[in-house]
Order: structure tokens, then C-alpha cells, then sequence
């Protein structure tokens, strides 16, 4: 899913000023501020290293000796963890003092935003390896995301921010927003596009239908960031029990229901969706560690647990992705590396440990993109891609497992014969072309049963409840079939 853009500087200025809403602009004068602090700090460095060179040269070769052994300890504790296998892309090539920013990836699509001039909402496509300009004018765009053939992004051609889409099928594009207000991190999930505005002097979660272009608003306390969607299910930052008590909360669409998911009196920043799986960024250990709730058991876990700070999570499927500190936690601007948590073995892996910084990552099927500074420069950042290495068996039968594990928990609730009959006749026969290499027949099965699902629960015949479950399995299978090594 979607990443949150500049969680990274908002968790720490939450740390230093409270919860308190931070505007782009600012975002980035924090990061050229970060930038100066860090030049002036390796001008320095190099001075002291260079007079503390002269002063020891008379010092004995068992201390060199030493020094060089704590060194290579300190390197190896962060080599401890497997380096995960596969494939690392330069997506963008971009000569000094270009800044990419916020890549977002779909499918065979990778977008982001340039910032070197008038900010671009930009787009790479792995199908064909062309890049193109989705909103190429004088006026900023930036804060992009993807899903399917549609793209959203912040604009502020009108003079104020709105948010905009721009659909890759049609190659049309769309005003969403009219209201002269502050609008910070969309996010969207097939015809929802939710974002926080501040059209009432205060931060809150608003909604906008695509297929009927009717607008909501979501929350109304005036104290919510970093919205985040998946089915009909949108999480968020929520600092109303007070600073320093940011909790995470969940909005259903369906039901109109609000829930509180976290209720730990420290802060939970940046939550991201995918299935019946929310992540988020925990500050409860003193540190920031990546934690994640189960809707479906309706349980909590630490994914992390090493003493440095791993903060802004990605989510697909078993796989978590983030930003992490152990190799270089210390300094003005420490070096960040992307690990990765696979929920299916338990393991942790290491997916770029290069001697720069690494951050906001985002993943989709097994591609994982990010901003990548490791040229050097001040003000360069590229995106980078890494492709993990996949079995070919097990990634064609995953969905074929998901969907008979799904028919079994069908079985399972006692249903009323008639609707077990016609629930099960798609599924089999969704299995059936599954089975056969006819996906897009599979998906469209995939697509009448879930609609048959919703009938089912006008009818009274399915409770909410395993509406939300059997539903959200059924998306999963989806996924699975849509990832790009399968298409």
C-alpha cells in the first residue's frame, strides 16, 4: 500500500515539537536545514580526523590495531541479519541536485514526484521502460499515488493545494477537490480517494467517491494525519487523547463505524493497510519500532525489536518493509537502510545496506522501490528498485490455496444450503479457471462472488462479520493473482 510521505521527519518532529501539522514547505526546509547541519558536520569531522590523525601518529601499533577491530565489530552487528535475495534497479538516473521524492508503486507502475523545479508528478512503466510527466506544469505536484490505472497526487496549480487523478486507461484527467484548504496524504483503493483536509481550521479525514462523486467527511475532532486505505477499511493517525498519546484508529466504510485500535499511552504514527493487516511506526520502547495489528484475530505484535529506530512501514501481502537505523544511528542525519519482515517465516532480511541514506520505501508483489542517496551529492536522490527472487511454483499456486482455504472457512459456518450452493459454484469455478491459466476469467469469477457476498448480507443471510472476513480473503487472492510475475 501506499507509503505516508515524510513520516520520517514527522516522527521526529513530533519528538521534539508535540502533534502538530507540518505543510510540505516545511517538510522541506526541515530536510535542507538536515542537509546543512550535515555538510557543516562532515566539514568538521574532516578537520577533527585530520588533526587527530597528526596527534597520534606516535601511538602504538596495538592501539591502531584495536580501534580497527571495534570498527569492523561495529560494521559486523549490522551485517548480522540475511541479506534478502534478488535483484536491485536504478529506476531514475538523474545527474546532481535532482530530488525524487514519495515513490509509490502498482503493478508495472513506479510513481513519484521531482522536486528540482516545479515539482512533476512523474511515472516509470517496468512493462515497456518508459518514463513519462503525468503533471507537467508550471505548478507544484507532488505527494503521488497509484492503484490500477489511476493516479492521485496534490496539485496546486489553482494557488492552494487539491487533489487531482489522472486515469492511465482514459488519459483523462480529474479535479477531485474544489475548496481553498490545506490537503496533505492521499490515498486511494479502487473508486475511494480519502486525504486529510484542514477546510475547517483543523485536521480531518475526507472521503470522495469516484463512482457516485459524492464527498464525506470522515472524522470531525480536527486531529487526524496520514489516512491510509484497503477495501472498505481506512486507518489513521489520531492524536485526540493528547500529545504524545497519538493512537491509530479505524474508520469502516460499510458499517460507518469507528474503532480505536491502539490504546498505548505513547505514540503510534503512519499506519498502512493491506488485508486484514494494519502496521504503523510505535514509539512506546523508548525508540521507534514497527508494530501490527491482525483485524482478523483481533491481535497486536512488535515486528522489530532491535534497540535503534526502524520507522515508515510499507505492507503487501506477508511482506513488511521499512526504514532502519542500525547501521548508522548516530549524527545529525544518520544512515538509513529499507529491511524487510516476512510474516510467513518469521525471518527478518536486510533488502540495501549501502553506505548512504535509504527511505521511504513502498512495496507491491515482490518489488520494492525507495529514494536512494547513495551518490553522495547534496540534494540527489534517485529511486531505486529491488525485485525479490520468487519461486515460480509457489507464486502460481498461492492463489489456488488462498481460495480453497477460503471454500473450507465457506463450509464452516453453517450456512443455509441454498447460499452455500451458489457461494461455492464460484469459488469452484473461479478455482477452476485458476487452474486452467485462465486468470482474467478467475478474476472476474473472483469479482460476481464478492458482489454475491454483499447480496448474501442484504438478505440477512451472511453476518457482517464474516462478510468483512470472507471478502477481505477473497481481495487477498486478488492480489495475489494481479502481482506483475504472474501477468
Amino acid at each position: 500500500m501506499k507509503i505516508k510521505p515524510g513520516l520520517l521527519i514527522s516522527v521526529l518532529v513530533f519528538l521534539l515539537f508535540g502533534s502538530v501539522g507540518i505543510t510540505a514547505a516545511t517538510e522541506i526546509a526541515i530536510e535542507t536545514a538536515v542537509e546543512t547541519a550535515v555538510e557543516t558536520e562532515i566539514e568538521t569531522a574532516i578537520e577533527t580526523e585530520t588533526e587527530t590523525a597528526i596527534e597520534t601518529e606516535t601511538e602504538t601499533e596495538t592501539k591502531a590495531s584495536t580501534e580497527a577491530v571495534t570498527e569492523i565489530s561495529s560494521y559486523d552487528r549490522a551485517q548480522e541479519v540475511e541479506a534478502a535475495p534478488g535483484v536491485e534497479t536504478q529506476v531514475t538516473t538523474s545527474e546532481r541536485v535532482t530530488v525524487h521524492y514519495c515513490p509509490a508503486i502498482y503493478g508495472d507502475k513506479i510513481v513519484w514526484y521531482n522536486s528540482t523545479t516545479d515539482a512533476d508528478v512523474c511515472m516509470y512503466d517496468l512493462s515497456n521502460s518508459t518514463m513519462s510527466n503525468v503533471s507537467a506544469n508550471e505548478f507544484d505536484g507532488y505527494d503521488p499515488t497509484v492503484y490500477e490505472d489511476r493516479i492521485v497526487w496534490i496539485d496546486s496549480r489553482n494557488g492552494y493545494p487539491e487533489i487531482y487523478m489522472y486515469n492511465l486507461s482514459t488519459l483523462t484527467e480529474r479535479r477531485v477537490t474544489n475548496f481553498r484548504s490545506y490537503k496533505i496524504g492521499p490515498d486511494i483503493y479502487e473508486d475511494i480517494i480519502v486525504w486529510v483536509d484542514m477546510r475547517n481550521g483543523k485536521y480531518d479525514i475526507y472521503m470522495y467517491d469516484l463512482s457516485t462523486s459524492g464527498e464525506t467527511r470522515i472524522t470531525t475532532s480536527g486531529l487526524m494525519q496520514y489516512p491510509a486505505i484497503y477495501d472498505d477499511r481506512i486507518v489513521w493517525t489520531d492524536s485526540r487523547n493528547g500529545q504524545g498519546n497519538n493512537d491509530i484508529y479505524m474508520y469502516n466504510i460499510s458499517t460507518a463505524r469507528e474503532t480505536q485500535l491502539t490504546k498505548d499511552e505513547s505514540d503510534q504514527l503512519g499506519p498502512v493497510i493491506y488485508d486484514d493487516k494494519i502496521v504503523w511506526t510505535d514509539m512506546r520502547n523508548g525508540n521507534a519500532d514497527i508494530y501490527m495489528y491482525n483485524l482478523s484475530t483481533c491481535k497486536e505484535s512488535q515486528i522489530t525489536t532491535n534497540e535503534y529506530n526502524q520507522a515508515n512501514p510499507a505492507i503487501y501481502g506477508d511482506k513488511i518493509v521499512w526504514v532502519d537505523y542500525r547501521r548508522k544511528h548516530s549524527g545529525a542525519y544518520p544512515d538509513s537502510d529499507i529491511y524487510m519482515y516476512d510474516l510467513s517465516t518469521s525471518k527478518e532480511m536486510s533488502v540495501v545496506t549501502e553506505g548512504s541514506s535509504q527511505s521511504d520505501p513502498d512495496i507491491y508483489g515482490n518489488r520494492i522501490v525507495w529514494v536512494d542517496n547513495r551518490d553522495g551529492y547534496w540534494q540527489h536522490y534517485n529511486i531505486y528498485m529491488f525485485t525479490l527472487e520468487t519461486s515460480e511454483e509457489t507464486g502460481s499456486i498461492e492463489p489456488v490455496e488462498g481460495l480453497k482455504k477460503l471454500k473450507n472457512y465457506l463450509n464452516s459456518l453453517c450456512l443455509q444450503p441454498s447460499t452455500a450452493t451458489v457461494l461455492n459454484a464460484k469459488l469452484d469455478s473461479a478455482i477452476a479457471y485458476l487452474g486452467k491459466g485462465e486468470e482474467e476469467k478467475s478474476l472476474t469469477e473472483l469479482e460476481n462472488f464478492i458482489e454475491c457476498v454483499y447480496s448474501m448480507q442484504e438478505k440477512g443471510r451472511l453476518e457482517d462479520k464474516k462478510v468483512e472476513c470472507i471478502v477481505s480473503e477473497t481481495h487477498r487472492s486478488i492480489d495475489l493473482m494481479k502481482t506483475p510475475d504472474r501477468i
